[in-house]
């Protein structure tokens, strides 16, 4: 198995969110997730990848990079290829690009339906924060 990981390429966004969904990631319909996609990328190309085997996208983790702190979000991989370390990989290669670009702290959050990926993060040397998340739409 020779999984590749890339940066993500615009072209990539609609596929990557056909792949969030069947990962089981809560989203948006894709009208209204597409935006925030074009701007994630756009803004932080460097830290946004996808793992491919065969040319074909079956992971991805969206990075973003503000003053000294880095976030994850939407790692994701195809149902079929999870708990083969392509995850890690791609969580691995996120975090290095990270603290490349002067990421003191890495942060990201979960929704409280996805604990069960607590464990996976901690393996990764994450620690649950006592925090409560705003968010003004």
């Amino acid at each position: 198995m020779n999984v590749v990981i890339e940066q993500i390429h615009e072209d990539e966004l609609k596929t990557i969110y056909k792949l969030w969904k069947e990962a089981g990631l809560k989203i948006k319909k894709y009208d209204e997730e597409k935006y925030q996609m074009e701007k994630a990328v756009m803004y932080n190309i460097d830290t946004c990848f996808v793992a491919l085997i065969n040319k074909r996208i079956i992971g991805s983790v969206m990075g973003g990079f503000m003053g000294d702190k880095g976030w994850i979000s939407r790692l994701a991989v195809l149902p079929s290829w999870q708990k083969k370390g392509i995850g890690s990989k791609l969580l691995k290669t996120v975090i290095d690009r990270l603290k490349q670009k002067g990421a003191i702290s890495i942060n990201l959050s979960i929704a409280k339906s996805n604990e069960d990926v607590i464990e996976f993060y901690k393996k990764h040397g994450f620690k649950v924060r006592e925090s409560i998340l705003l968010e003004q739409s």
